[in-house]
């Protein structure tokens, strides 16, 4: 499909926990995608990971038409969110919650998402294996729910469960 995109559409952008492999290919898909489309993305120089004002004010200095916030950046640093709200910028939230604050938000289907991969990893297990789930957010997420769901429906016996906190040393 083509799209038919503004020549003056510029796109701003801040993101923080690159190291995070899926802050990283979000980032990655913009960036691929906006290329395709020939749009302009308005970047700082770089990620807003200890400090929010400096990356924030170089994308505002770029004059973007819309700017992309991920939750990381908002729930880190609200002020942000108040600088482009303050300038008149639109923003749209990336795995946020709805608010009035944005003009869209744009989020994962969580419950699709782990079928599809639990799915995929119980089908090559054929019902032989014990699995280990990790998981982040109490157990309330609908990823969690979606496994147990599945794990329960295959049959799978559930070797261990732990909450992580998104890192390698709680994983």
């Amino acid at each position: 499909m083509t799209l038919a995109i503004s020549a003056q559409l510029r796109i701003g952008c801040v993101q923080r926990l690159m190291f995070f492999p899926y802050w990283a290919t979000i980032a990655q898909g913009m960036n691929d995608r906006a290329a395709e489309l020939g749009i302009e993305l308005c970047l700082p120089s770089e990620d807003a990971d200890e400090e929010w004002d400096g990356p924030v004010h170089e994308v505002l200095r770029q004059q973007p038409s819309v700017v992309i916030l991920p939750r990381s950046v908002t729930t880190a640093f609200p002020q942000a969110l108040q600088s482009f709200a303050a300038a008149g910028i639109p923003v749209v939230g990336v795995e946020t919650e709805l608010s009035q604050q944005y003009a869209s938000v744009v989020r994962a289907d969580e419950r699709q998402g782990t079928s599809t991969a639990v799915t995929y990893l119980f089908d090559r297990m054929d019902g032989q294996d014990k699995i280990a789930n990790i998981f982040a957010g109490g157990g309330l997420t609908e990823r969690h729910q979606e496994f147990h769901r599945l794990a329960r429906h295959r049959g799978i016996l559930l070797a261990y469960e732990s909450e992580g906190n998104w890192d390698r040393v709680s994983g």
